[in-house]
């Protein structure tokens, strides 16, 4: 779990490391240096004692420059001059942890305010796993999604628990739990396929053409028409040639205006978040993810009017119906659709989930059909012109989320991968770059004005942004689990992560 793997990296204290600990902090020392940064100052410190030093930048010194002359003192004596005996000191291993320590941080949250429910979900005849997955608590905006290893993790409050939890995703049979019942214990959820005969579905003599058409008339009566305001988990980050670079998340607040309004005036609020960057990483071309937050908000089809989902765009598509599958006692067309062949700008490919009833849009999934070179690379990241840039995928998952029959935008997830290789050279690189959002819960009643100071500006790039950062807060929310392969990332460069706001 990656909200808390990091609590525990810095706050996990053994009683067997005790005198080691003692014994490397008190060791003598001699220093001297003039006008160094504090990385400099424990790149010197790490040449005298070889222990290497990770620090929490919610920690740093409104001091910037250091000149340090000491002669036979202890190495703890010389890292509270620096960090001003604010910070408490851990040895793991070969590295010395340097973080806050106040001792409202070290108390534990009541455990008997909530549970946590958590697994993996995989498909009950293949033993594959299934990802996206929706988890939440019945009748109740609550809830989160799965990620691509079909990871979850939901915190329930106490308040909820005599209620029912269900888990839901296309084409298999939903499964639901009684709260009280639920296992601390990490759960192998198993989904079972569903299959709909032709009995069960009466076939309409229809175009798909015309499927997606009633869909796109039908949006102004199948999707919220009112304010809400969203509470969101927000992540991105960029990896490079398999090693990940950088990597923040969020909680924010959206607040979604309704879907009869054309224009996407849809505002958001961070209210936590926190970011990783590998240090280790000497990257000559720092790619990053710019309008990350907005971006995802861009991705609400039914909202902004996407080229295969609006009049005039579904003339360069063709559509065909492929597939009917259920999804929570609804029955959904599977429409495929590409651009037409004589279209020679890059246009989109994908499926779109459509109700057979209500014939509203309620997933889609689709990528950019890289036909020619004519591709948004300034839209997606910070570019360096010195660099070649060339997008090799453009992957989107958009989900929709029913409640009192309306639908209104739930998750959505962006998969990029660039080749970036700088001008006159052959060798190259290549960066994925991605980022998701996922709704946790939906107020349709206490819904106030973002202040104009609280509101995010569009163009940012989030990861170069600082905001505060409460580690209480962090553990009190529910979250889309990590990637394995970004998991096993963070945990090889833990030790040289920056923890900031």
């Amino acid at each position: 779990m990656r909200k808390v793997f990091l609590l525990i990296f810095f706050y996990f204290i053994n009683a067997n490391f005790c005198t080691a600990q003692n014994s490397v902090l008190q060791q003598s020392v001699n220093v001297k240096f003039s006008d160094k940064s504090i990385n400099e100052a424990l790149n010197i410190l790490t040449k005298k004692t070889n222990y290497y030093f990770s620090y929490d930048l919610r920690i740093i010194p409104n001091k910037k420059i250091f000149s340090i002359n000491k002669k036979n003192v202890p190495l703890k004596s010389i890292l509270d001059s620096i960090f001003t005996k604010h910070a408490h000191y851990q040895i793991i291993g070969n590295h010395i942890v340097i973080t806050k320590f106040t001792e409202a941080e070290n108390q534990n949250i009541a455990q008997d305010t909530f549970r946590i429910f958590s697994g993996k979900i995989i498909n009950a005849k293949s033993k594959t796993v299934v990802p996206y997955v929706s988890v939440g608590i019945l009748n109740t905006t609550k809830g989160t999604i799965s990620n691509q290893n079909g990871e979850f993790s939901l915190k329930i409050p106490l308040k909820y628990r005599d209620s029912i939890v269900y888990i839901s995703s296309l084409g298999f049979k939903s499964r639901e739990y009684s709260v009280s019942t639920l296992s601390s214990k990490k759960q192998i959820i198993q989904l079972q396929p569903e299959y709909i005969s032709i009995q069960e579905v009466i076939i309409r003599n229809e175009d798909p053409t015309q499927i997606v058409k009633k869909a796109i008339y039908n949006a102004k009566n199948n999707y919220v028409r009112k304010k809400c305001l969203i509470t969101s988990f927000y992540r991105e980050g960029v990896i490079k040639n398999k090693t990940l670079n950088n990597y923040s998340e969020a909680l924010i607040k959206i607040l979604k205006t309704p879907y009869k309004i054309i224009a996407n005036s849809d505002k958001i609020k961070v209210v936590k978040s926190r970011k990783f960057i590998n240090v280790l990483q000497k990257d000559t071309l720092p790619v990053k993810l710019k309008n990350g937050l907005y971006s995802s908000l861009n991705l609400d089809i039914v909202r902004n009017n996407f080229g295969f989902f609006n009049p005039e765009g579904i003339q360069n598509y063709n559509y065909r119906l492929i597939d009917i599958v259920p999804f929570n006692n609804h029955t959904l067309f599977v429409i495929e659709f590409i651009q037409k062949k004589y279209i020679k700008t890059s246009l989109y490919q994908g499926k779109l989930y459509i109700d057979n009833k209500t014939f509203a849009l309620i997933s889609a999934e689709f990528q950019i059909n890289l036909k020619s070179k004519n591709n948004r690379v300034n839209l997606v990241v910070k570019k360096n012109h010195n660099f070649i840039v060339k997008l090799k995928s453009a992957k989107y998952i958009v989900n929709y989320k029913e409640i009192n029959r309306k639908y209104i935008l739930n998750h959505v997830r962006a998969d990029l991968i660039f080749k970036i290789r700088k001008k006159h050279s052959f060798l190259a690189s290549y960066y994925k770059i991605f980022l998701e959002t996922a709704a946790i819960s939906y107020d349709f009643r206490n819904i106030k004005k973002f202040q104009r100071k609280e509101i995010l500006k569009k163009n940012l790039v989030f990861i170069d942004n600082s905001y505060n950062y409460d580690a209480n807060f962090w553990s009190d929310n529910d979250f889309i689990s990590p990637e394995t392969s970004i998991t096993d990332a963070i945990k090889k460069i833990r030790s040289k992560i920056k923890f900031t706001q």
